[in-house]
């Protein structure tokens, strides 16, 4: 006797087996995702590690940079303090030099003539009569 089997036994023998496979394959990507997740949550604590220990060390030399630098800029403000400080008074001297100046003069008012409509200066008069001289020279000598 010949054994016959029919379609639907067949497929739902093949779909039995799939639902198998399919359950084996997730199970082994679950392993192997968690196998993985180890592998790489170790890695990752290693090199989390590594990294933390870098920034840390170059954070330690920049500090130590930072503070050289820090002396630097302070030496470099002081020393512009004390040039704009001694900048400052120079100004102040040659301030109260000009103003003095300014108040003799003004001080000196000797230097005009006071007549009852107009002021004139001592040294204007006398360069107006020496010029009034020089020309009646010249008006007398041509004759």
């Amino acid at each position: 006797m010949a054994k016959t089997v029919s379609n639907d036994a067949l497929w739902e023998k093949l779909s039995e087996i799939s639902e198998q496979l399919d359950r084996l394959s997730a199970e082994q990507k679950t392993q192997i995702t968690n196998t993985n997740q180890e592998e790489n949550s170790s890695d990752l604590c290693n090199i989390k590690d590594d990294i933390i220990a870098k920034i840390k060390q170059q954070g330690y030399l920049l500090g130590k940079h930072g503070d050289s630098n820090y002396k630097a800029i302070n030496e470099n403000i002081t020393t512009s303090d004390e040039t704009i400080r001694k900048i400052f008074n120079v100004v102040i001297r040659i301030r109260k030099q000009q103003k003095e100046a300014v108040e003799q003069k003004v001080v000196s008012k000797d230097a005009y003539f006071n007549f009852k409509l107009f002021k004139v200066r001592k040294t204007s008069f006398v360069i107006a009569l020496l010029s009034l001289l020089v020309l009646l020279l010249t008006v007398f000598c041509m004759k």
